[in-house]
């Protein structure tokens, strides 16, 4: 059942419940809330919304959120990344860069190798976490050959160093990796040049601004 079918039906119950107790009360059945059912659920829908895309990272309010906050590009050094099926490891890689979009329930998660094409994920996935883990799940896409994979990963992250975390995966044609990923910028580059260009200056005030308004 869709969340907005839900909330919807959750005000209907509301409404009727005070309905109920408004006539013990008075004798008299208080309908507002059964009236204006449909627009109290778009109100309620339209602020967890905005909790999903901004909310969850505001100051006062990331602390009842869901999932830390990974937005930004991200660095990484040489990866261990490992073919089971082949027994061998990838040792022509040698790092790049991780690009994160996110909600407090979904992650978008993107590597743009160094010399290499990038891979992606095709589907923003939900997020489940549980203590320091971040776990998804989604489809896995290389180019150029525009291979897809299913893959299994989760992200191991620690309040204490906000600034780093690692990223570990397994698809379903038997490649594993490791990725630790450091000095996050306020940006979403678009290809490992402009990541390798805007990695080395601080970010302006308008684009940590920018940054802050996009929806994910």
């Amino acid at each position: 059942m869709a969340k907005k079918t839900k909330i919807l039906l959750f005000v209907i119950v509301v409404g009727v419940l005070t309905a109920v107790i408004s006539y013990f009360k008075s004798g008299e059945f208080n309908l507002f809330t059964l009236l204006q059912a449909g627009i109290i659920a778009s109100v309620l829908n339209l602020l967890i919304l905005l909790y999903e895309h901004y909310g969850w990272r505001m100051l006062l309010l990331k602390f009842a959120a869901t999932s830390p906050n990974f937005r930004g590009t991200w660095e990484f050094e040489k990866p261990n990344v490992f073919s089971l099926t082949q027994l061998c490891k990838y040792d022509n890689l040698k790092g790049g860069n991780l690009t994160v979009q996110q909600s407090d329930s979904h992650i978008l998660v993107n590597i743009l190798w160094d010399g290499d094409e990038p891979s992606e994920l095709r589907i923003k996935s939900p997020t489940a976490v549980n203590q320091d883990r971040c776990s998804f799940s989604g489809h896995f896409v290389e180019h150029p050959a525009e291979s897809t994979h299913g893959f299994g990963a989760f992200i191991t992250f620690s309040s204490r160093y906000p600034e780093k975390f690692v990223l570990r995966y397994r698809t379903d044609h038997g490649v594993t990796g490791e990725i630790t990923a450091k000095n996050r910028k306020p940006w979403i580059a678009n290809n490992i040049e402009q990541a390798k260009k805007d990695s080395i200056r601080l970010p302006t005030l308008n684009e940590k601004v920018l940054f802050a308004m996009r929806w994910n």
